[in-house]
């Protein structure tokens, strides 16, 4: 898969909330953006993360890796929020 690069800009507030939800999901503001852009369906180029291999098999659980992932970014982000 090839690659372009694009200029995004954000106003003072939107690139620090930006920063800091890059850091607590541990990726480039880039890589968060096209997660971002993946959850919405419109690629289906999906990696699954070291942390969900570990676990894999270990919880009985109904639901998929990817639901899985999305609970603990959503989780973060929570946490994230309560911090203000």
């Amino acid at each position: 898969m090839s690659s372009r690069s694009i200029s995004v800009n954000f106003d003072d507030e939107t690139y620090r909330i930006a920063q800091r939800l890059a850091k607590l999901s541990n990726i480039s503001i880039p890589e968060m953006i096209k997660e971002m852009i993946k959850k919405k369906g419109l690629t289906s180029d999906h990696k699954i993360t070291r942390g969900v291999k570990k676990i894999s098999g270990i919880l009985k659980t109904d639901e998929d890796y990817k639901s899985l992932r999305e609970m603990i970014v959503e989780e973060r982000i929570g946490r994230y929020e309560n911090l203000h």
